[in-house]
Order: C-alpha cells, then sequence, then structure tokens
C-alpha cells in the first residue's frame, strides 16, 4: 500500500498571531497655551492609559521631567515664538496617532514691516505697518527721517515717515507686553538723489532739469506738477516720478527701478515703456495713457497698496515668465492683459483691484485671483470673457454682454452692474459671499449657481429680481434673500443649508430641502412639489401653489399662510401639515389625506378664508381652539360655515 499523506510536493506554512491589535487613543493635550520666555515648570500631560508609554516633542523648549509618562514638566525656551507640544502614545501592541498642541511663546516678534524699501530723499508722508497682536504694544524708532504720527487701528500699528537727505534709512518696531519685549523688527531704506524738473522742456535739455545736466540710465527723476517734459530719443532712467506730464511721443522709455505717476504719460510708440529690473515698485494715481504697451520685465514687480494706477490705452504686457503683484488697484483700459508664457504670472493681493476695460487676461500665464477680499472688474464697452480662475470678488460692470466660459468659483461677492449682461453659457458658478445685482440681465442658460459660503450670504441689489437656473444651498451655508427682492429658480432649488426669506422666492419645479427655511416672504411654487425633509420656521411667510398641473405637499411642515391657486389640486401626501395662519384655495382640490391641522395658540387661531367657486377641500382637517386656563364662559365657532348639529357626536373635550 501506499502512504497518501506522503508528497515530494514543495510546501509553505504560515503561522501568525490573531490576537486583536487596537492602536492607542491618546486624549488631547491640557497645559497652558501661552507662557514667557524662560518660564519653567510648565505641565502638560494627556490622560493616562495603563501599560502605555508616551514619546513627547517640544519645539521652542526643553523636557525637565517626566520622560515617557503621561505628564511632563517643560522649561521654555528665551526666543519669542510660536512652538507646540506633541505626544505619541505606544502600547504593547502599536503606536498611537501624534497629538500636539500649539503653545505661544511671548513676547512674539512682529511680521516683517510692510513700506516701500526705496524712496526719493526728503519724501514726506510715507506709512510702514505691522500687524498687531492683542495685549501687545508697538515702539517705532527711525535712523535717518522722522516718525510724524503712529496710529494703532483695524488690528495694524502704522508709522508715518519723514525721510531725510540721500542714504540708507534705518526703521524698526519693537513689540512688547507683559512677557518682556520681542526681538526688534527692522526695515533697511533706501533714500535716492533725485533731479527734479524746473519747467516744461525736452527730456534731453540741461536746462529742465536742476541739476542743469541731462539724467543718464543711473539718474532718478521727478517731473513736477504742472510741467510736460517731451522725450526726443529713446530714454533710459533708474527711478522716475511724474507728477506732471511726460510726453514720450513715437520714443521708447525705459526704467529700471520705480516708475510713480500722479500725473499723465502720453506716447505712441510702438515699444511703448518698459519696467525692467527686480523688484520695481509701481505707485501713484495717475493715468499711463500711451498707445504702446507698458512692458513689465525682468524681475518681480508690485503695485504699491496706496496706488490706483490706470494703463487707458494699449495693453499690459508680463514677459519673461515674472510674477506682478498687485496690492492696490490697476485698471488696464483698452488692451488685454497679456502674459506672454506659462509662467508669467499676476497675483492680485490682499485688496486690491484690478480692472480690465475691454480685453481680458491672455496668453496663456496665471492670474490668481484668491486672496482675501481681493477684486477683479470686467469693464469692457464689448463683448467680453471672464478669465477661467478662482476670484475671491468678481464685478461684471461692463456696457457689454460678458461670458463666463467655464465653471468657476467666486468665494467673495459677486456683483452685477445695472447695464450690464451676464451669461454663464451652461456653466456652473460657486459663490461663497453675496450675489448683488444692480439691475443687469443675468442669463444662467441650463447651469447651476451654488451658495456655499461659509458666513450668511444675500441676494439682493437695485435690480429687486433675480432668475437662477438651478440653485443649490450647501450643507452648512446660510444664504437670505433680502426684502423687496424676487428670486426666480427656473429648474431645481436644492435646500442642503439654511434659506432665509424675507423677498419673494418663485419656484418653478418645486422645493426641496435637507436644510432649514425660515423668513417672511412668499415662497411661490408656480410648479413642482413641496418636499420638506429638514426644517420649516414659517415667521409670518406664505406659501402659495400656483402650478398648471397637480402638485403634492410631502414631509411634516407647519405653515403660516397657505394659499391653493392650482386648478390641477394640491393634495398631502405625507406627514402632518399644519396652518398657523390663514387657508387660502382660489382654485382646485385641496386634498388633505386627513393629514392637516388648524393650529390655535394663545397668539393666534388658524382659519380658512371664503372657499372659491369650483374650489373644494377633500378629506378631514383637524380644527384646534386655544382655550386658556381662567375659567369663564367662552364662545366656540368652527373655522368654516356650518350649524351646531354639524357638531353634534363628533366634539372632544380634553384637560
Amino acid at each position: 500500500s501506499s502512504d497518501v499523506c506522503s508528497s515530494d510536493l514543495p510546501a509553505h506554512f504560515a503561522i501568525g498571531d490573531v490576537t486583536p491589535c487596537t492602536p492607542p487613543s491618546t486624549s488631547s493635550i491640557s497645559g497652558e497655551q501661552i507662557v514667557c520666555t524662560n518660564s519653567q515648570g510648565s505641565v502638560y500631560s494627556v490622560t493616562e492609559t495603563p501599560e502605555s508609554t508616551y514619546d513627547w516633542m517640544i519645539e521652542g523648549g526643553s523636557i525637565t521631567s517626566g520622560f515617557g509618562e503621561a505628564s511632563i514638566t517643560v522649561t521654555w525656551g528665551e526666543t519669542g515664538m510660536v512652538g507646540s507640544v506633541q505626544v505619541q502614545e505606544s502600547n504593547d501592541c502599536t503606536v498611537g496617532q501624534s497629538v500636539s498642541l500649539t503653545v505661544n511663546i511671548e513676547a512674539l516678534p512682529t511680521e516683517s514691516i510692510t513700506g516701500r524699501t526705496s524712496v526719493p530723499e526728503n519724501q514726506q508722508g510715507e506709512t510702514y505697518s505691522v500687524p498687531t497682536i492683542e495685549g501687545y504694544t508697538y515702539e517705532w524708532s527711525v535712523v535717518g527721517g522722522e516718525i510724524t504720527e503712529v496710529n494703532t487701528a483695524s488690528g495694524e500699528s502704522v508709522a508715518t515717515v519723514n525721510w531725510g537727505t540721500s542714504g540708507e534709512g534705518n526703521l524698526c518696531v519693537t513689540a512688547s507686553n507683559e512677557c518682556g519685549q520681542a526681538p526688534q523688527v527692522c526695515l533697511l531704506v533706501n533714500k535716492y538723489i533725485v533731479i527734479e524738473s524746473l519747467g516744461t522742456g525736452g527730456f534731453d535739455a540741461a536746462g529742465t532739469w536742476d541739476c542743469q545736466c541731462i539724467p543718464g540710465p543711473t539718474d532718478n527723476v521727478k517731473i513736477k506738477a504742472g510741467h510736460v517734459v517731451t522725450l526726443n530719443s529713446n530714454t533710459e532712467i533708474a527711478n522716475m516720478i511724474i507728477d506732471g506730464t511726460v510726453d514720450a511721443g513715437k520714443k521708447q522709455l525705459m526704467v529700471s527701478g520705480d516708475f510713480t505717476v500722479n500725473g499723465l504719460v502720453l506716447g505712441s510708440s510702438a515699444n511703448g515703456i518698459t519696467i525692467s529690473g527686480v523688484g520695481n515698485m509701481l505707485d501713484g494715481v495717475g493715468s499711463i495713457a500711451n498707445s504702446g504697451p507698458l512692458k513689465l520685465e525682468g524681475g518681480s514687480k508690485s503695485i504699491y497698496s496706496g496706488a490706483s494706477l490706470t494703463k487707458s490705452i494699449g495693453s499690459v504686457e508680463i514677459n519673461g515668465g515674472i510674477i506682478v503683484t498687485n496690492k492696490g488697484s490697476f485698471s488696464v483700459g483698452s488692451g488685454d492683459l497679456l502674459a506672454d508664457n506659462e509662467q508669467s504670472t499676476w497675483i492680485n493681493g490682499e485688496n486690491s483691484t484690478l480692472v480690465i476695460g475691454a480685453g481680458t487676461f491672455v496668453g496663456g500665464g496665471l492670474l490668481i485671483a484668491t486672496a482675501n477680499n481681493n477684486t477683479v472688474e470686467y469693464n469692457g464697452a464689448a463683448a467680453q470673457d471672464v478669465y477661467n480662475t478662482n476670484y475671491a470678488n468678481l464685478n461684471v460692470t461692463g456696457n457689454t454682454t460678458i461670458n463666463l466660459n467655464a465653471n468657476n468659483i467666486v468665494s467673495g461677492n459677486m456683483y452685477i452692474n445695472s447695464v450690464t449682461t451676464f451669461n454663464t453659457n451652461n456653466f456652473n458658478l460657486n459663490v461663497g459671499g453675496n450675489w448683488i445685482n444692480d439691475g443687469g440681465l443675468f442669463n444662467p442658460g441650463t447651469g447651476t449657481v451654488i451658495f456655499d459660503g461659509t458666513g450668511i450670504q444675500q441676494i439682493y441689489g437695485l435690480g429687486n429680481a433675480e432668475n437662477f437656473n438651478n440653485v443649490v444651498v450647501q450643507t452648512g451655508s446660510s444664504l437670505q434673500i433680502a426684502p423687496n427682492v424676487t428670486v426666480t429658480a427656473l429648474a431645481e432649488f436644492l435646500n442642503n443649508g439654511s434659506l432665509d426669506n424675507d423677498g419673494y422666492l418663485v419656484l418653478a419645479n418645486g422645493y426641496s430641502s435637507s436644510g432649514s427655511l425660515s423668513g417672511n416672504g412668499v415662497h411661490e411654487l408656480v410648479g413642482g412639489n413641496w418636499v420638506n425633509n429638514g426644517s420649516f420656521i414659517p415667521e409670518n411667510s406664505t406659501v402659495k401653489f400656483t402650478g398648471s398641473v397637480a402638485q403634492t405637499i410631502s414631509g411634516a411642515s407647519i405653515f403660516n399662510d397657505l394659499i391653493i391657486n392650482n386648478s390641477g389640486g394640491v393634495s398631502v401626501g405625507s406627514g402632518m401639515q399644519q396652518i398657523e395662519g390663514t387657508l387660502t384655495i382660489n382654485a382646485g382640490v385641496f386634498s388633505t389625506a386627513g393629514l392637516l391641522t388648524l393650529v390655535s395658540s394663545s397668539e393666534k387661531t388658524a382659519r380658512i378664508a371664503q372657499i372659491q367657486t369650483g374650489s373644494s377641500i377633500v378629506g378631514d382637517v383637524t380644527s384646534q381652539r386655544y382655550i386658556s386656563s381662567q375659567q369663564t364662559w367662552r364662545l366656540i365657532s368652527s373655522p368654516t360655515q356650518s350649524t351646531f348639529e354639524d357638531w353634534q357626536n363628533e366634539f372632544w373635550t380634553s384637560g
């Protein structure tokens, strides 16, 4: 016989531990989150688990006791900074997730000083700022100038400086609180010599300038207000300040330093004006009105926070893959904002504004406009396209048609001017702020407007009316319709968040909600059904059913006033329906399915208005009548015309 169990075939065996392995779940860390530098004896702890060990890590200090335990003692370092305490718990099976706690080691140094690092000598009224921290004071000092004023407001400490003669200046600020002084933060400022105009004349005429010379490529010039300086040849200069007028004619102007325009720049050269160099600042409140381009190249550029500049004619070019950061207000009038390659970038900084007057952003570069409270405005007089990027605030204000060409996200406000037609071209638009229409035309196409902000959002404007296609209020978002504003949803209205309607809401395809609805306005369903899977707080509102085919009510709801004006009829499909105000039936049959109650309270009692000819109620209606606990006679009546015989054997009392 043969051994059936024997075999020459190879075999593999696996031996595993099937004991359940559960990682430790570490509690949050308890301890001080604000400490002073060099403070000792700070205790940090988590809930202790038997047989667990704890691996602690400290940034900005050191552990003095408690290594491996659930509680440690820390001595903090001598440098003000944002530090941290972190712990990772281990058991006899595995390691848990790290838990951390942020600790401010004070006094904290300020952030970098914001302001110009290159100014003309004897510049007056130049402002510099740092963000403030509650409980801190800020002391400013300067070398090479004079601080004339310090103000603290709106979360900033602002110093105003009158700078002195040419050379290097140094502006410093020291923050302090009850823990002491933070390390000083300073900003070096170059004060450059400026050649100033004496009157109107040619740029290359020595008599035009106070130096009685012809400024060269490394010189800095200032054209004073009322003076007109004409270019008779292509001209290079370092820093240029124009308070008067520069007429470049057919010549090219090349600036390698800062370019400040408080007056007017004219010219017809196809080469236009070139701002080269690295770190240049564009500033002023004037107009660059040469017909050629404004070329920004050679290195990064920034537009000063106090600037309000207009390139009224011609394009603005961002060349060579540089980054231009707009911190102020800049308007492009009749041309495009042109990026010559995909690395060329325009960044709209916090609180800045970019106005594109005729063209758009073209060339394949990047337009970054997501910084807090910045605005991009399209203001053309001919058809204009919105560049496909994400926006903080988006304004469409041109006397023309402005088009979306892709789905867009507006994290702040969406504004439509009274003379503007705004087409979505069937694309979707996410809005995180307010929707403001001052009377323009919004064409929603088949697209969806999604309200998904984290704060309270509003629909309002001087136009007092807005038509959407699909509307979605996202979970966690809150939308308000202002009084005297009519909002129409031509397709679906899906409320997953919170809707407060104090205006007039017209719903062409019904109302569907897993969120909350409130307000004192009117909710009119000209089509579709009422599906309430969330909450409805009626306040003093009115719900109207005015469709032409049968409509249904689903989900328990409490109505204030309910109006039925649908010859196709309205029926209760599910859920108990309650009315606190008036039920009005102007047309059609209202089928209650026995799920309708007229509510009576100490404040008011629901009623049924006169039912119009040809209309009726089908199904039982429960009618309440509130009676106070005070002992006295009461007059009790039916909410509809009836006789006492109708009440016989159908009258119950309780309480």
